[in-house]
């Protein structure tokens, strides 16, 4: 009986300048999420592009965390599965990447920290799975990017 609230979700599509579509183009994401004014909260369904989404960030000048199978075990990664809320509040992460591994469990309910949602999917998962994995954070009032 209960829903999630209504969220401003944009599907992007890479555009050539011929204004055809490029198809795996990620890019227009990629320079969405490393404005200096931006705060990300990232979602993606692979462990590889969570290494790559985070060393891009780390190459930008932003200062935040990748939790994925590999730094899962790490007292960081351990902190933040334990409460989530408390970890952003205290470490003010510039921003934050998940992966699968925290799909299910993890519920962040701070609003008004992260400016954006992004999600980046390549068919790793399924639609549910996905569903479950793109509201790990609950803050509904910002743009969210697929």
């Amino acid at each position: 009986t209960k829903g999630i609230p209504q969220h401003n979700i944009t599907i992007v599509d890479g555009v050539n300048p011929e204004e055809e579509i490029k198809k795996r183009d990620r890019s227009p994401l990629i320079k969405e999420l490393c404005k200096p004014d931006v705060i990300p909260w990232i979602f993606a369904d692979s462990k590889e592009r969570t290494k790559i989404i985070e060393t891009i960030l780390t190459d930008a000048g932003k200062k935040g965390y990748a939790l994925n199978s590999e730094t899962a075990a790490e007292d960081w990664a351990k902190e933040f599965l334990e409460d989530p809320n408390v970890f952003i509040n205290k470490n003010k992460p510039d921003f934050i990447v998940i992966s699968p591994t925290a799909e299910s469990g993890v519920s962040v309910t701070v609003n008004n920290y992260f400016t954006h949602k992004f999600s980046f999917f390549v068919g790793v998962q399924g639609t549910n799975s996905q569903h479950q994995a793109m509201f790990r954070l609950r803050d509904s009032t910002i743009p969210h990017y697929v």
